[in-house]
């Protein structure tokens, strides 16, 4: 039977002697000490994980090491002080890769844009409690989303030839990647998504072979490059001046790694369209290419990226950004991202108007605010004068889709009580590659509107289905501006039918 005791349990190691007491480094990316040891002890744990974990908050006496901290891919499993794929990029970012153990022990390095190399930008934050190294490090800045007004200062370090080549490298080469999926998907004969093969990581043997590091789960490091570009955009490293020419160059190397969103947040870049999370909007960099965004648009759409497939179907049929007129493609894509669009719908919050106060999504940050307006397309207007994190112009109102409203309170003392919980992913849908998986009645009009080669009765029942869908989903999501729309459509093509067939 159970034992029904109260007991106190206590945790208890040996007293640890032989010398001074050191603190090494910390789980926010500082390095306390010039010993080469602990660094590449923190190192190897994350390849020797694949990693999945990397330990940090080194300290102890000599080489006898207490009281870690984990940073866990996915951000659940260490404790208060797990701070995901963030937590790993600051280590990496303040890594020195010029420590000779790294050689010596056959242990990869991290790979870093020549700026983050050359130069030592961190100002170290102090936390004070685990609240506040969360708010300082795990916590994304509003400032750093298109839909918040805030400037600021471009890096005024002059660029060098290698930050230009390493740039240069790494956007052709995800050119290439791209490119070749686009081949792979138009060879296609039904125009299904194809499978990546190569980026499948099988859960087995999680902890690696010291002697085939370099076989490292592919995803991980995609994960880690994209919280780099991440906070690189934020401006963390260097009192509030972006390095883009690292955030571009370790959004590539997500991408080139297996990253959806990075590689969706390049294709807007490329295509001078707000890029999300990962790139700051503009740029001097004369890197972008109008006709390299198709093709990255397909890669991350193969890779599931709802609302790439959206805009690669888009971009097929008028047709631009380096991609054919295709509409059998564009019907393949439209009907993969109709699917994801249902489940969206079928997940927003109902009967929403204005006056409720809500938590709003930002780059993937919940966000105090209330609802100025409901306009009649379903979109929100949305004032986040009552989110504490907002550090912009007060009474800045945003337009933003229903899929970032994360829930609805009863009151402003309710919302006021609540603390966010920021999510464990290190890139958090929706609206961090910079655009939303639109809803579900978008996407049916969308398919409507594609000229199919079935015979003129079959085409009108088919594009009759689609209206009457599209009509019923608008008006699940209270968009009647549109549900008219599609009426006034559907009415004219039943009209025409009747005409044609007297």
């Amino acid at each position: 039977m159970p034992c029904l005791l109260k007991v106190n349990i206590f945790f208890c190691e040996r007293f640890l002697d032989g010398g001074a007491f050191e603190k090494h480094n910390s789980n926010e990316g500082s390095v306390e000490t010039q010993r080469l040891t602990p660094q590449i002890f923190s190192a190897a744990s994350f390849w020797l994980t694949r990693g999945h974990a990397m330990v940090t908050d080194v300290q102890g006496v000599n080489d006898l090491y207490t009281d870690p901290c984990l940073h866990t891919l996915s951000g659940r499993y260490g404790g208060a002080g797990d701070l995901g794929a963030r937590g790993m990029a600051l280590f990496f970012e303040s890594c020195d890769t010029q420590n000779p153990l790294f050689d010596y022990l056959k242990i990869p390095k991290f790979q870093l844009a020549p700026s983050q190399i050359c130069t030592r930008r961190r100002t170290v934050r102090h936390a004070t409690s685990s609240a506040d190294l969360w708010k300082s490090v795990n916590k994304r800045r509003p400032g750093g989303s298109s839909l918040f007004k805030k400037t600021r200062e471009a890096s005024n370090r002059q660029l060098t030839h290698d930050d230009l080549d390493a740039i240069e490298t790494v956007l052709d080469t995800a050119d290439t990647i791209a490119k070749k999926a686009l081949d792979s998907f138009l060879q296609v004969e039904d125009y299904s998504l194809p499978h990546l093969a190569e980026e499948k990581e099988e859960e087995k043997d999680i902890i690696a072979n010291v002697n085939d590091l370099r076989k490292i789960n592919a995803p991980a490091v995609a994960k880690v490059h994209a919280a780099l570009a991440e906070l690189e955009t934020e401006a963390f490293f260097d009192h509030n001046k972006i390095d883009t020419a690292a955030a571009i160059f370790h959004c590539a190397k997500a991408a080139i790694k297996g990253s959806e969103i990075a590689a969706h947040s390049l294709a807007r870049w490329h295509a001078d369209l707000s890029p999300g999370a990962l790139l700051p909007r503009f740029s001097d960099l004369k890197y972008a290419y109008p006709n390299k965004a198709g093709p990255l648009l397909v890669l991350a759409a193969i890779r599931g990226d709802a609302a790439a497939q959206f805009a690669a179907a888009e971009a097929f049929l008028i047709p631009r950004w380096g991609l054919p007129y295709n509409k059998t493609a564009a019907k393949s894509l439209l009907l993969s991202a109709l699917q994801n669009a249902k489940a969206q719908d079928a997940q927003l919050i109902p009967n929403l108007q204005a006056g409720d106060f809500v938590l709003a999504s930002v780059d993937g940050l919940p966000h105090k605010a209330m609802i100025q307006r409901v306009l009649d397309d379903g979109q929100l207007e949305i004032n986040f004068d009552y989110t504490a994190q907002f550090d912009g112009d007060k009474n800045s109102l945003s337009l933003l889709p229903r899929s970032r409203v994360l829930k609805k309170f009863n009151s402003e003392q309710e919302l006021e009580y609540v603390s966010p919980e920021v999510d464990d992913t290190c890139i958090l849908p929706p609206g961090n590659a910079g655009a939303d998986l639109p809803p579900a009645h978008i996407i049916l009009a969308k398919l409507a509107e594609i000229p199919l080669d079935e015979h003129r009765d079959d085409l009108t029942k088919y594009k009759q289905h689609l209206l009457e869908q599209a009509v019923e989903a608008a008006l699940s999501i209270q968009a009647p501006a549109c549900a008219n729309i599609y009426s006034d459509q559907l009415a004219k093509l039943l009209a025409s039918s009747s005409s044609s067939s007297s």
